[in-house]
């Protein structure tokens, strides 16, 4: 009898901590860029498991913000007017990058159209008509790799893969420290 109840508890034990780690492990990555250049790492219920900056500029942005918990929807939000109230967005300056990476194209797709749509909507609601670049992305380590190197993001580091392939005068020691507006540009 308490060799089995001993087994129920480890197996309770063991439950228990599945649920709990299954919530951590990161469904799908949302990268923003503008200058600021943040990842986040979703889970499968779309909540924030993990928030990388890779520069100042996304340091300044992310400030004291604690996103990790937070649904994708609330911390786009919250960093797109935390953009604009820093004027990294303007009308001017109004090119953003929405890049999706993860292992299930179809809600990834789903999760890149709702996040285009709604920042839209925000800089429309703040009088700004933005260039939204986004793009579901599959994974691709040798990217990643490129990504690290030069401390950007996978979705900028595809952006100026491509510029390249289209003119290989360019470098990604040239483009690297530029904004994504200025990556639309050319």
């Amino acid at each position: 009898y308490k060799l089995s109840v001993a087994a129920l508890v480890c197996v309770i034990c063991l439950t228990i901590a599945l649920v709990f780690q299954k919530d951590n492990v990161v469904f799908a990555t949302v990268g923003i860029d503008v200058n600021p250049s943040v990842e986040l790492n979703l889970d499968g219920q779309e909540k924030i498991v993990e928030v990388i900056t890779h520069n100042e500029a996304g340091k300044k942005i992310v400030g004291n913000m604690e996103l990790e918990g937070s649904h994708i929807d609330v911390a786009m939000n919250a960093l797109i007017g935390s953009m604009l109230k820093e004027g990294y967005i303007n009308e001017l300056k109004n090119s953003l990058l929405i890049s999706v990476t993860g292992d299930n194209k179809e809600e990834n797709e789903k999760i890149r159209k709702r996040i285009s749509q709604d920042i839209d909507d925000l800089l429309k609601g703040n009088h700004i008509n933005g260039a939204i670049i986004s793009q579901t992305l599959n994974k691709n380590t040798d990217l990643e790799t490129i990504a690290n190197q030069y401390h950007i993001s996978v979705g900028k580091a595809e952006i100026i893969q491509q510029l390249i392939q289209r003119n290989t005068n360019y470098t990604f020691e040239s483009l690297k420290d530029l904004t994504v507006n200025d990556l639309n540009i050319l």
